[in-house]
């Protein structure tokens, strides 16, 4: 039950992240420049977070677990970056 749930947490990680790089892809004019560079970062961190995922059973649960936390903070802030960015058409902006 214990290993179910780990990852299901690490696919929803990585799912999270491949969801904000799409709504970066799409809504580019917000970030600017540094768009290309978000996507990038995300995409970089995730292939190590797989990769260290895949490894599980040689390097452990603590290399899995910084991932996850540097995957998270750098995912959370584009995201809520995006949600200010939004605009509705008959209320302003999000929160």
């Amino acid at each position: 039950m214990f290993d179910e749930a780990k990852y299901v947490a690490v696919y929803g990680i990585l799912m999270l992240g491949l969801i904000v790089e799409l709504l970066i892809g799409i809504g580019r004019s917000p970030f600017g420049a540094l768009s290309g560079a978000a996507i990038l970062a995300i995409a970089a961190l995730q292939a190590v977070f797989i990769f260290l995922v895949f490894m599980h059973g040689r390097y452990g649960a603590r290399p899995v677990a910084v991932f996850a936390v540097i995957s998270l903070v750098t995912v959370v802030p584009l995201f809520i970056a995006l949600l200010y960015s939004v605009v509705m058409p008959h209320h302003g902006s999000l929160p």
